[in-house]
């Protein structure tokens, strides 16, 4: 992709230019719409002319097809025009990359905050407490203020119980322990019946799973991760995140600080019984009797355990600079198309495109 190697000025140097053409094609659209409006005024008031005093016109008269014809160029027009805007400003985005970088110590605190829930084969965002997972243990529940981008994309930033400390590995932690009663089982099979995948960030930098191309064998990144699996007979929930953050350290006069490069997610579906309890909210899981955590109501409609977990890894890369740390999320390639938003898109400018008539027009 093009953005590859470039630096965050150059990025966003491309964006502003960009939108520049995207304005400049909004302005071509009202020039031609107001030379086609005083084409249209002209003809008509020659019309009228003819009429009231019966004689020749040097200008040809408005014929059924010549009105055809100037409507036809301005709905052209506004296709091209249009078209034009949308591919400037139809960029793939998620938070502009050219904030200053933050600078963590050993042992700072690095915030996990969630996004959203989004789904290929639904048009619906959902925020992320819309299904009952671990809050925060004092309760403390707070949105991020928004962005017109971020409103537009539907997104709600919040907080999470995630407690990640800068250069410390964590094997297995607790994030919380609950039951889910019938209604709550339900709303999760549901959403990952529907391939919903959950979004989070750590320092501005959106969550991506790794995989592999199974026909190329490169290693591929996908946006976000799914929340579980569904099958034939059964439903399967992603309950235990292997988070790995990727870091390269800065030197400084008196001491070495560092910057957060990459931020990767791999779920896991581990059922409780594999989890023995530790203190300090740590645990340790058997990998002698691994099992996935299915979600099944049953007959007596009993509350069902679920134990969330989650473990962190902190992966040095001194070769990734601060400055391309975007690189990877802004030439990921979509697994699927999201038809309904294309097709919606196109409906649009069409509708914008002969939304608009000639004045003294008549159809």
């Amino acid at each position: 992709m093009f953005s590859m190697g470039l630096t965050d000025m150059q990025k966003i140097g491309l964006g502003l230019v960009a939108f520049g053409l995207g304005f400049l094609s909004l302005g071509v659209v009202l020039f031609f719409d107001k030379g086609l409006l005083a084409m249209g005024n002209h003809l008509v008031k020659e019309k009228k002319e003819k009429k009231s005093k019966k004689k020749a016109l040097t200008t040809p008269p408005l014929t059924k097809e010549r009105r055809t014809a100037v409507m036809g160029v301005a709905a052209a027009t506004r296709v091209v025009c249009l078209s034009v805007l949308c591919l400037c400003v139809g960029v793939r985005g998620f938070y502009i990359p050219g904030v200053a970088p933050t600078e963590y110590e050993e042992g700072d605190k690095l915030e996990i905050k969630a996004v959203k829930m989004t789904s290929i084969k639904t048009q619906l965002p959902y925020e992320y407490y819309s299904l009952p997972f671990c809050k925060p243990k004092d309760g403390d529940v707070h949105y991020k203020t928004l962005n017109l981008g971020e409103v537009l994309r539907g997104d709600r930033i919040v907080n999470t119980p995630y407690q990640l400390s800068v250069l410390k590995d964590q094997y297995c932690m607790i994030l919380c322990e609950t039951e889910l009663n019938h209604k709550q089982v339900k709303a999760f099979s549901q959403r990952i019946d529907e391939d919903y995948t959950l979004h989070m960030l750590a320092d501005n930098l959106p969550a991506a799973t790794v995989f592999k191309n199974l026909k190329s064998g490169e290693l591929q990144y996908e946006d976000g991760f799914k929340l579980g699996f569904s099958y034939t007979s059964h439903v399967v929930i992603n309950n235990h995140l292997k988070i790995r953050i990727k870091y390269h350290a800065v030197p400084k006069p008196d001491k070495n600080v560092y910057r957060i490069v990459g931020f990767e997610v791999e779920p896991q579906s581990i059922h409780s019984s594999a989890v023995s309890k530790q203190p300090d909210d740590r645990c340790i899981i058997n990998k002698d009797d691994l099992k996935v955590m299915e979600l099944k109501n049953s007959k007596e409609k009993r509350k069902l355990p679920l134990m969330f977990t989650y473990s962190v890894v902190w992966e040095e890369r001194p070769e990734l600079a601060w400055a391309s740390r975007w690189d990877t999320y802004l030439s990921m390639s979509d697994v699927q198309i999201h038809w309904f938003a294309i097709c919606n898109s196109v409906a649009i400018v069409l509708f914008l495109s002969g939304a608009c008539r000639v004045p003294g027009c008549p159809d």
